[in-house]
C-alpha cells in the first residue's frame, strides 16, 4: 500500500511539472540603475536606468496583440507605447532618503535575452536631497503581470561600487546607502540574494530537475535488476549516486563559470534545445540497464550543456566583471544547495519505492516515458529558434 502511494506521488509530480515550464523562463525582469552625478549646491542626483520586462508578460497584462495573430509586431508596440510606459511605471518608486525621485521614460526598444524577447524602457531619474550622501530606495508593487514566482533583479551602480538586490512580491523594497561604511553589509546582502536566486532557479527549472531525475531514478529503482530482492539499505546506492551527481555538478560548474564570465559562449537557442534533448536522451538511457555503468558520463557530458543554461540567467544581469565573480560564486552555490535538497528529498522516496522491485521497475518505465514526452515537447518548441 505504501509503495503504491509513493508511485502515485511520483507520477503526479512528473505530470504536474509541465505546468511550471513557462514560469522558468518568463518570470524575471531586470532594472539597472546608474548613479551618474551630483550637482552642487542643490544636491540634485542624476541617475539613468534601463528596465527590461518580458514582452510576453506585458502582452498578458495589457493585451497588446491587436491583430490576434499571437505575434506582436513593432508597430503594435509603438501604438501602445504610452500605455506600456504608464503601466511599467505605475508602481515603481525610487526615493532618495524620504524624497520621491522624478522618473522620465525614454524611447522603448526591444532586446533578445536568454529567456526571450524583452521590452527595454530607458529612464532618466532626478533625485533631490539636502546631503550629498543618502539612502536610495527602490520599491515596486508588482502589478498585474506578476505572479508568486516573479522577480525583478536590480543592479545599482555608483562609481566603482555595484550593489545587487532581488525584488519579489514577498520582498518588494531594496535600499543602498551611498559612500558609507555599510558597503560590506550591502555586498553581503547581494551575495545572499543571488544565493537565493540560485536555489530558486534550480527548484523552478523543470528541465534541469527532470534531467536529474533521469540520472537518479535508475540508480535506485534498478539497483537490483539482476535479482528480485529489495535494496538492503539506502547506503547501497550512495556510491553510484555520488558518482553521477558529482559528474553533473563539476561539469555544470565549469561551464557556468566560463559562460557567465563570457570566456566561452554558445548560442542561447542551441543551449536551450540541447537541454531539452538531454532530457529525452537521459530518459531513454535510463531504460537501458546495459548503460548503467556509463551514466556518469551522460551526467558529465550534458552537465556541460546545463551549465550554459544556468549561465544564461547570469548574462541577463549585465554586471561588471568585478561584481560578476562574486555573483557567479553565490549563484552557483545556490544551485548546488538546491540540487542537494532535491537529492536528499528524492532518494528516500525512491528507496521506499524500491522495496518492491516489480513496482519500482514499472514506476521507472512509466516515469521515463512521461519525462521523454515532456522533453520531446520542449525540443519541438525550442528547436524552432535553430531553423
Amino acid at each position: 500500500m505504501k509503495q503504491q502511494l509513493i508511485t502515485r506521488i511520483l507520477v503526479v509530480f512528473v505530470m504536474m511539472s509541465v505546468n511550471y515550464v513557462h514560469a522558468h523562463s518568463g518570470s524575471n525582469s531586470y532594472l539597472e540603475i546608474s548613479h551618474n552625478s551630483v550637482s552642487q549646491p542643490s544636491q540634485t542626483h542624476s541617475l539613468s536606468a534601463q528596465w527590461k520586462v518580458p514582452l510576453e508578460d506585458l502582452d498578458k497584462a495589457l493585451d497588446l496583440d491587436r491583430t490576434g495573430d499571437a505575434a506582436l509586431s513593432w508597430q503594435e508596440l509603438q501604438l501602445d507605447s504610452s500605455r506600456i510606459s504608464e503601466f511599467m511605471l505605475s508602481e515603481l518608486i525610487i526615493k532618495l532618503d524620504s524624497q520621491t525621485c522624478e522618473l522620465e521614460a525614454g524611447q522603448q526598444m526591444l532586446e533578445k535575452l536568454s529567456s526571450g524577447l524583452y521590452l527595454v524602457l530607458p529612464l532618466e531619474v532626478l533625485c533631490h536631497s539636502a546631503v550629498a550622501n543618502g539612502t536610495f530606495t527602490v520599491e515596486y508593487g508588482f502589478p498585474l503581470l506578476a505572479d508568486a514566482s516573479s522577480r525583478t533583479l536590480v543592479n545599482f551602480v555608483s562609481g566603482e561600487a555595484t550593489y545587487t538586490s532581488v525584488l519579489s512580491p514577498q520582498q518588494s523594497t531594496a535600499q543602498w546607502q551611498l559612500q558609507s561604511n555599510r558597503d560590506l553589509s550591502q555586498r553581503l546582502s547581494g551575495f545572499w540574494h543571488f544565493l537565493q536566486q540560485g536555489v530558486w532557479h534550480i527548484l523552478i527549472g523543470v528541465d534541469h530537475i527532470l534531467f536529474l531525475a533521469t540520472l537518479l531514478f535508475p540508480v535506485v529503482l534498478r539497483a537490483n535488476h539482476h535479482n528480485s530482492s529489495p535494496l538492503a539499505s539506502l547506503a547501497a546506492v550512495l556510491p553510484d549516486t555520488v558518482k553521477v551527481i558529482t559528474a553533473f555538478t563539476v561539469a555544470h560548474s565549469i561551464t557556468l563559470t566560463l559562460a557567465a564570465g563570457k570566456w566561452l559562449q554558445l548560442p542561447v537557442d542551441f543551449v536551450e534545445t540541447s537541454i531539452a534533448v538531454s532530457v529525452v536522451v537521459g530518459a531513454m538511457v535510463a531504460l537501458m540497464p546495459a548503460m548503467d555503468r556509463w551514466r556518469w558520463l551522460l551526467a558529465l557530458g550534458f552537465g556541460f550543456i546545463h551549465g550554459f543554461g544556468f549561465a544564461n540567467v547570469m548574462f541577463d544581469l549585465m554586471l561588471p566583471l568585478v561584481s560578476l565573480g562574486t555573483t557567479i560564486f553565490a549563484f552557483n552555490l545556490g544551485v548546488e544547495l538546491g540540487q542537494l535538497f532535491l537529492v536528499m528529498v528524492g532518494l528516500p522516496l525512491l528507496y521506499l519505492l524500491s522495496k518492491r522491485p516489480a513496482v519500482s521497475v514499472l514506476s521507472l518505465r512509466l516515469s521515463m516515458v512521461l519525462i521523454a514526452g515532456f522533453g520531446l515537447v520542449w525540443v519541438s518548441e525550442r528547436g524552432v529558434g535553430l531553423i
